[in-house]
């Protein structure tokens, strides 16, 4: 018959209960009388309790709590010939006997093992929508790209009756440059926060992840080789115009209270400019530009953010003298070649941040889940706050790539097979999810 598996929160773990329905049994007797009849149990019911953690080494740790059952429903049967009374109640408390001692020691022997199993590959199949990858950075100005290591590991797991929490450290490795030491990437003031209540699934990421990847990025000698070839690039716009610009510190980011945009901080850039129609000698120059970036959520269950939008750059003048008609076209045309620059960099190198996604394993097959399976936040509505960045809605199977282009496209409330019902020398950053 069906079969179906339910989950429950609980304190330090989680409660399976597992159903067998309509299940009948075949029966014949041979003897002096012969005769064969079936015996229907509507169902046998199994709840199974189990302690999920995180082991030493950071592996998910799922262990048997607890077995309650098996529960037999009522038996009926239906015999050959004219048969009743205690013929047919001893023939009931055989298969009750069979059912009990045969049946339901495969049952809870599968349910103990290879659930127990499934559940381990179900959390340790937690995705981080490949932060666990070599990545090539591309040079947006054609020169060589810069390859990112990231690694994701589980660092905390926490159930209770409420809400389950999972969360995750991601650590980022690159090839640092001569001459860019540093004490670190930047943390925006504020306590990083755990997701928000939610009546089923919220994810919580920390903006310091930004910064770290950006961090890396400068370390490796990437954000220079970019600018100097973007600003060159632009001033030959500008005749006999030489321009050289340095960035000696990383970019940062911060969260901008509410729904989910950030505010870039890129600067000081320092410069050293010649251009002959403010005169033959080269001058210095410093720049410090913040620019705004609305997020939304793509189609691979990211937070990606765009399009760049410079709110606000102040210039600085160092070692020359003009006239105030000579300043202001020297303000243009800097302004001019710093706005192009930033666009040109920054377009396409803030990361998108990945919403975690399950995957189901083999094991969840047996109860209608298909295996691989992809599980999350589906339907989100961002929100932010300096340091957190928040994603809540409901906790389900996720469109694939296919469906994206079918019924799932049309109907993006349908429901998959799972579904919540409405309810709950590297770097480091952590990005959580319950």
């Amino acid at each position: 018959g069906e079969r179906t598996a339910s989950l429950q929160l609980i304190e330090g773990g989680l409660a399976v209960t597992v159903n067998l329905n309509d299940i009948e049994l075949a029966m014949q007797v041979l003897g002096s009388v012969n005769t064969r009849g079936t015996v229907q149990i509507p169902y046998i019911r199994t709840r199974v309790e189990f302690d999920v953690g995180l082991g030493e080494d950071g592996s998910v740790q799922v262990q048997l709590r607890n077995v309650d059952g098996p529960h037999l429903g009522a038996l009926t049967s239906d015999f050959e010939g004219v048969f009743s009374g205690r013929f047919v109640e001893s023939m009931v408390w055989v298969a009750r006997v069979f059912a009990r001692n045969s049946i339901t020691n495969s049952i809870n022997s599968v349910i103990e093992n290879q659930l127990r199993a499934g559940l381990a590959a179900f959390f340790s199949n937690l995705s981080f929508s490949g932060l666990s990858r070599q990545v090539e950075v591309p040079s947006m100005v054609d020169g060589e790209s810069t390859q990112l290591t990231l690694v994701s590991q589980l660092s905390e797991i926490e159930f209770t009756p409420q809400a389950a929490l999972i969360a995750a450290s991601v650590r980022v490795d690159a090839e640092i440059a001569d001459g860019y030491a540093s004490l670190g990437f930047p943390v925006p003031n504020q306590a990083q926060e755990r997701p928000l209540v939610s009546g089923q699934a919220s994810a919580a990421i920390d903006v310091a992840f930004v910064n770290m990847v950006l961090h890396r990025l400068w370390r490796s000698g990437y954000f220079d080789r970019e600018l100097g070839q973007a600003v060159a690039g632009f001033a030959n716009g500008f005749d006999g115009a030489e321009l050289d610009l340095q960035l000696p510190v990383a970019p940062a980011i911060e969260g901008v209270a509410g729904d989910g945009s950030i505010s870039l901080h890129l600067g000081p850039l320092v410069g050293v400019i010649v251009a002959p129609q403010f005169g033959p000698d080269p001058f210095t120059f410093k720049a410090s530009v913040r620019v705004n970036a609305s997020a939304q959520l793509d189609a691979d269950n990211g937070i990606s953010f765009g399009p760049i939008v410079i709110d606000e750059l102040m210039l600085a003048i160092d070692g020359a003298s003009f006239g105030s008609a000579q300043r202001a076209e020297l303000d243009r045309v800097l302004s001019g070649i710093l706005q192009e620059a930033v666009n040109t960099i920054l377009e396409r190198n803030v990361p998108t941040l990945p919403i975690p996604v399950f995957t189901t394993p083999e094991a969840f097959s047996a109860f209608g889940v298909e295996e691989g399976t992809m599980v999350g936040v589906r339907q989100a509505n961002l929100s932010s706050t300096v340091r957190t960045l928040f994603a809540s809605g409901r906790f389900g199977e996720l469109p694939t790539a296919d469906a994206e282009d079918g019924d799932d496209a049309e109907n993006p409330d349908e429901e998959g097979p799972i579904d919540a019902e409405d309810a709950s020398e590297g770097e480091d950053a952590p990005a959580e999810n319950p």
